[in-house]
């Protein structure tokens, strides 16, 4: 964890960033290639949300360097699925990005409450912790 710092603070979250997305263009590209995906259209006619994707991704990987060492993993993961509990829950009672409208009832505000609750709950919890790293532990 404290590597992890060390690292973002060195060479910044900019540059970790960019090699981030560079990794996952050095993966996708040759496996599209195998795979005899047609070369996109660009969708340049398309809506609007079809961009958001590439927006998406930029926000998570910069929000995971600067959050996950600060949260730790379970508090980091368990945040990420509520807020994909609470954006599914806006997709489908608004049926935005080509889903079917679906109303959200208070069963599925309440599970999707709990997901939240369990995200403070795993902080609070870990609060109270003394955190120590593998090295630490072995002395």
């Amino acid at each position: 964890m404290e590597r992890l710092k060390g690292l973002t603070l060195v060479i910044g979250i900019g540059f970790l960033l960019v090699v981030s997305l560079l990794v996952s263009l050095v993966v996708v590209v040759p496996l599209l290639w195998l795979l005899k995906v047609p070369l996109p259209s660009l969708a340049v006619g398309g809506p609007g949300w079809m961009w958001v994707g590439g927006v998406a991704g930029v926000f998570y990987i910069t929000v995971a360097l600067v959050l996950a060492p600060r949260l730790g993993a379970g508090g980091f993961i368990a945040a990420v699925v509520a807020g994909q509990m609470v954006g599914a829950l806006l997709l489908d009672q608004f049926g935005l990005a080509g889903f079917a409208a679906r109303a959200v009832t208070p069963g599925r505000m309440a599970g999707a409450a709990l997901v939240v609750l369990g995200v403070v709950v795993m902080q609070f919890a870990a609060a109270g912790a003394a955190s120590t790293t593998p090295a630490q532990a072995a002395n």
